[in-house]
């Protein structure tokens, strides 16, 4: 949901952007929870964590010196940000994909 200077940063930097499937936009490559792709070294795997936005995705970065979950608008203090869907159903789905895949 953060996306109002996307067409510059892909301009300036050259770098592909990436969405979930379930929320594409034009000017970004969709992905689904599991596509797993590189970024030099590192191994990335996205995870579906939704709650903020219905294609809300955690990180998981593996091949460095310890695995890292990038979690985004996913757990933060007090909340998850805001939206309309179950949090409690919404919190325990992102806590069990968050741990599990930084537990690996």
């Amino acid at each position: 949901d953060h996306i109002a200077d996307l067409a510059r940063l892909k301009k300036e930097t050259g770098a592909p952007v990436y969405i979930s499937e379930r929320e594409s936009i034009p000017g970004a490559e969709t992905i689904s929870e599991g596509q797993e792709f590189n970024v030099g070294n590192l191994k990335v795997k996205p995870l579906l964590t939704w709650g903020h936005s219905r294609g809300g995705m955690t990180f998981f970065v593996t091949g460095l010196a310890r695995p890292v979950a990038i979690v985004g608008d996913s757990i933060f203090a007090g909340s998850m940000g805001g939206g309309k869907v179950s949090y409690k159903d919404a919190l325990r789905n992102n806590i069990e994909k968050i741990v599990r895949g930084t537990a690996r």
